[in-house]
């Protein structure tokens, strides 16, 4: 053996233990966010669905197909959900009271629903006494959601119960016959082009 290749294997040696308490040590966040970046996936879909993309443009079969909830409903809080220890994932816990429901919600009854905290990052996602509509995705093994296919799956709400589409959401939704390109439209309006998109009736 070499004096160059023996310096090799004691630098090594001398580095590793370092490198393993390092990862040891890491939140699960930023093992997440290093995951992404090697693989290419977004940090969304490692933390909410790793084996569920939507291909091609989002419309409402899409979001409907991968949705587990989908409910209109007033959000009543807002609260990060504070780490005890550098293995928990930082969340926020945002609570609904569901008005009204097309799938895995009861009207009446609030609704809980945590998202990583870094999902925030940019902006606060939603706001106490704001009234939205969502498709999120079913439960991670983290406890986790979010909207299907990001801002497309969250529909803002007006006083008289009506579903708004902003502009990126009239363009990936104009097209569909049920809503007749309206931007406006009455949720059990809406709530019957979501079930006819994947051939169901409301009850």
């Amino acid at each position: 053996m070499t004096g160059r290749t023996l310096s090799c294997l004691l630098s090594v040696l001398l580095v590793l233990p370092a490198l393993i308490h390092a990862q040891r040590d890491r939140a699960p966040g930023d093992l997440v966010s290093e995951r992404a970046r090697l693989t290419g996936a977004p940090v969304h879909n490692i933390l909410v669905q790793p084996s569920q993309t939507i291909p091609g443009p989002p419309g409402l079969r899409s979001l409907a197909q991968h949705a587990g909830t989908i409910f209109s409903g007033k959000v009543t809080s807002v609260v990060p959900v504070d780490t005890i220890s550098p293995s928990e994932i930082p969340t926020v816990a945002i609570t609904f009271h569901v008005e009204q429901a097309i799938r895995g919600a009861a009207p009446g009854q609030p609704l809980t629903i945590r998202e990583w905290r870094g999902l925030w990052n940019n902006a606060p996602r939603y706001r106490a006494g704001e009234r939205m509509l969502l498709f999120l995705f079913p439960r991670s093994r983290l406890g986790l959601t979010s909207t299907v296919a990001g801002p497309l799956g969250r529909f803002r709400m007006d006083s008289s119960g009506r579903v708004l589409l902003n502009a990126q959401q009239a363009a990936a939704f104009g097209n569909e016959p049920k809503l007749k390109a309206a931007t406006r439209i009455p949720f059990p309006e809406f709530a019957r082009a979501v079930l006819h998109s994947v051939g169901e009736d409301l009850p």
